[in-house]
């Protein structure tokens, strides 16, 4: 190997790298969980309705807040403690928060995320969750991740704030309201 770099370095920097993009583009899917990186949006990604058109549905279904993530700060709401998250974010700068949500065992038709019980922020819905597919045992609920962006004004106090989830059913027209699924805490 080392015979054939000397020989031909360019063409075996254009081989080794060729390989290496190739590698990541099929290596990452699987490691990713479906989970997309910070920033991309796929076409599938959509917006829940206006609110003003639902209505509220009696009955609860299921949705989970993964993460919730600001600058180089993140957290799992998986590592809460009863519902408490041990990390304290700054009021100054937006957060993302991200999950997933179905009605019954398919797609939702969209998410808005609660803060304190009133503040409605509409989500992106749509993301790739294989991993949530499987453990429902539903194909059809894959595409069934949810992304929001908080802006940096949605936490007009500091000290805990209470983050849920809105599901809109699958038809459209109706949402479940969910209860508080996590606390966090801001600094002044």
């Amino acid at each position: 190997m080392a015979a054939l770099l000397k020989k031909y370095p360019i063409e075996s920097a254009i081989t080794i790298t060729f390989v290496v993009v190739l590698l990541g583009a099929l290596i990452y899917p699987l490691l990713s969980h479906g989970q997309q990186p910070a920033g991309s949006v796929q076409a599938q990604l959509r917006e829940p309705p206006p609110f003003s058109q639902l209505q509220r549905y009696p009955g609860q279904t299921r949705f989970s807040l993964d993460s919730i993530a600001q600058g180089s700060t993140s957290a799992l709401f998986g590592t809460a403690k009863n519902g408490r998250l041990a990390v304290t974010f700054s009021r100054a700068q937006p957060m993302q928060v991200n999950g997933w949500a179905v009605d019954g065992s398919k797609e939702a038709g969209g998410v808005y995320v609660l803060i304190d019980g009133t503040t409605r922020i509409p989500a992106y819905y749509g993301v790739d969750r294989p991993d949530v597919a499987r453990v429902l045992g539903a194909p059809d609920a894959r595409y069934v991740g949810f992304t929001a962006t908080l802006p940096s004004n949605t936490f007009r106090t500091a000290g805990s704030h209470t983050i849920g989830v809105l599901v809109v059913s699958s038809g459209g027209s109706g949402y479940y309201r969910e209860g508080a699924h996590g606390t966090v805490t801001f600094a002044q």
